[in-house]
């Protein structure tokens, strides 16, 4: 059996992306479109929506609109981290 990687991904439990440049948006919006679990650290800014935001804190605030249940949080030393379970536990 050969897997596609649209197989694999949609299949996946969990999306995540540490400093993922610029497929964090995408990163996001497939993980809403599908109600995946996710947690991603933007590092650089990107278009959001085909805009590009003034800052890394615009871009992260373009991306937590996206869907009401999407949570931003600071870590210490490492960034801003957004992040969903759709009210999944994470295991």
């Amino acid at each position: 059996m050969r897997l596609r990687a649209s197989d694999v991904v949609n299949r996946c439990g969990a999306v995540l992306g540490y400093r993922a440049c610029a497929a964090v948006p995408a990163l996001v919006e497939f993980a809403v479109e599908h109600k995946k679990p996710f947690c991603v650290l933007p590092c650089c800014v990107y278009n959001v929506n085909g805009e590009r935001p003034a800052s890394l804190a615009a871009m992260t605030d373009a991306l937590q609109a996206m869907h009401a249940n999407i949570k931003q949080e600071n870590v210490d030393g490492a960034g801003t981290v957004l992040w969903c379970t759709w009210g999944r536990p994470w295991r």
